[in-house]
């Protein structure tokens, strides 16, 4: 059963726990996975292996987030390729995907002229509820979400951040397996991004709703996730624990020089240390382990350059995100 903590939202007795069937199961797992639309390549080729868990989407803008999380839910046909959600294959069975899975769109999804308990209670008859089940629970997620007091005004009278809650009350409506969540704090105060991100957070971690949060903004993925695949070009950079990613963060310097920066990092390259050039003189270099940071100096030494700055960046998604990036 759900309780909520967040102001204003009230508990609920009669929501339930619906991940037990995806945790005997793998998440999402594709293999050789392509999307090509014409002659370009959004996708892939894309090997993935997700355990149930809460997983961050990142990635720049082309990245293939959304055309990953189209194919997730049968919406687009791969070129080449495998893909199983929840143990099934959604180019042969979508509308059985799609009956086990949440989701959040990025943009406004709501039926004009629907009050919010109206409208979530028709996402769970689509889903193939009873409409006296979908009502019941209809009134139960929106108590969830914070909604109780705002269940029969219109959906297009709701604020930015009420239309957030009811899209994710609709997506919980019909006991989701897995949520999928695009943006879900688009447009959010900093109070609704607040009570957005702790309600994401409870889902994961106190109920173990496993969920996929495509997002741009780092932190808010830092403080929900605990897994995080990076695209980029429509290739998997990293997939994998955010502690790992954090750990190579923190093994992360900016090196200064003058001098020979090339042959510098060409030596760094050579003890196994990874290197990028951000600038001329600069270096960003990930040491191979915790106190390496000899290397670095000897590597200066043997060039014959001189070190003007050599500091540890910042340990967070954000940095970590730069060097998978790099």
């Amino acid at each position: 059963m759900f309780r909520r903590g967040v102001a204003q939202a009230t508990s609920s007795e009669g929501l339930r726990r619906p991940a037990a069937v995806a945790r005997r199961v793998s998440l999402i797992v594709t293999r050789g996975l392509v999307k090509e639309f014409g002659p370009v390549r959004a996708l892939g080729p894309l090997d993935l292996d997700m355990e149930p868990a809460a997983w961050g989407l990142v990635g720049p803008n082309g990245a293939g987030k959304t055309t990953l999380i189209l194919s997730l839910l049968g919406l687009a046909r791969p070129t080449a390729g495998s893909v199983r959600v929840l143990g099934l294959d959604p180019t042969a069975v979508a509308l059985d995907v799609r009956s086990r899975v949440g989701f959040v769109p990025e943009g406004d999804a709501y039926v004009p002229g629907y009050t919010g308990v109206g409208f979530v209670a028709f996402c769970g008859a689509v889903q193939g509820m009873r409409r006296a089940d979908a009502l019941g629970r209809a009134h139960e997620v929106l108590d969830y979400v914070g909604l109780g007091e705002a269940r029969y005004r219109k959906v297009s009278e709701y604020s930015t951040g009420m239309r957030q809650r009811a899209k994710l009350a609709a997506a919980l409506v019909h006991d989701p397996e897995l949520l999928i969540l695009d943006e879900p704090t688009n447009g959010l105060d900093p109070a609704g991004r607040k009570e957005m991100l702790a309600l994401l957070r409870e889902l994961a971690h106190e109920h173990r709703i496993p969920l996929l949060y495509a997002s741009h903004v780092l932190p808010d993925v830092q403080e929900v996730c605990d897994r995080i695949l990076i695209l980029d070009a429509g290739r998997a950079r990293f997939q994998g624990p955010t502690e790992t990613l954090l750990a190579a963060a923190e093994r992360s310097y900016d090196v200064s020089l003058r001098g020979d920066a090339e042959r510098v990092a060409a030596l760094l390259r050579a003890k196994g240390v990874e290197v990028s050039a951000p600038e001329p003189g600069r270096l960003r270099v990930v040491l191979p382990a915790s106190g390496a940071e000899r290397l670095v100096l000897e590597a200066v030494a043997e060039a014959d350059a001189t070190l003007r700055r050599f500091v540890r960046v910042s340990h967070d998604l954000e940095e970590g995100f730069a060097e998978a990036l790099a």
